[in-house]
């Protein structure tokens, strides 16, 4: 019955402190460094191919920070809010560069990474 009440708890304790982001898609990387948490996310790579997505849903209206480095290759980025048919964000052939956009409390946006034999990294993070 102790092991039960544990394993509840720290279903409950995930589902709601930790559920605000997650990530997926299709890619590979070479040397790689890839960091996440509850209110930020990067990766530092020397090849990213593919296409990765990480899924926020801010906890109150924020600013989406974003970070962008290129050494080489291509990389493009698009932010998109869930229930809207147009993009937040967009921008292909992303070079050294800042950018930021706002976010609204309980709403679900959807960050896409596409890269080719790119080089560099990125870094977002929201308060």
């Amino acid at each position: 019955m102790k092991k039960t009440g544990i394993a509840a708890f720290l279903l409950i304790f995930t589902l709601l402190f930790a559920g605000c982001v997650s990530s997926g898609g299709k890619y590979q990387t070479f040397l790689c460094i890839s960091n996440m948490d509850d209110r930020s996310f990067s990766m530092e790579y020397t090849s990213f191919d593919g296409k990765k997505y990480y899924v926020i849903t801010p906890k109150k209206d924020t600013e989406l920070r974003m970070r962008f480095v290129t050494k080489s290759g291509s990389l493009k980025c698009t932010v998109t809010e869930k229930g809207t048919a147009q993009d937040v964000y967009y921008q292909k052939e992303i070079q050294d560069s800042e950018a930021s956009v706002p976010m609204k409390k309980g709403v679900k946006y959807t960050v896409w990474l596409i890269a080719e034999a790119h080089e560099g990294a990125f870094y977002f993070d929201w308060s």
